[in-house]
């Protein structure tokens, strides 16, 4: 199989990254010091639970809003309750991991 230029191009970077790892190691080790990778802060699940927080908070601000404007005060109250209960049981799950 015939390489073509980038494909060659992309080998050609791989390789010096791995080089460069080898000699980050050997660097590290020749220092006697321990090479330690940073965890991410958030992981994947809690970004979108943070996003989803978001999004409900929005979307009951937006529903409050919307229920004084037509003048339907008495379903205010409900409004902000089930968000309420829905930004926390998401919470609950966001924060526990599940």
């Amino acid at each position: 199989m015939k390489t073509t230029d980038s494909r060659k191009a992309f080998l050609d970077f791989c390789d010096t990254m791995s080089k460069m790892e080898g000699d980050k190691d050997k660097f590290l080790a020749a220092a006697r010091l321990q090479r330690i990778e940073r965890q991410p802060t958030f992981t994947a699940v809690q970004l979108i639970g943070v996003a989803i927080l978001i999004g409900m908070l929005l979307l009951g601000s937006v529903a409050i809003i919307c229920l004084t404007l037509a003048g339907k005060t008495g379903f205010i109250l409900p409004a902000l309750g089930g968000t309420l209960a829905a930004v926390l049981l998401i919470g609950i799950i966001v924060m526990g991991g599940f």
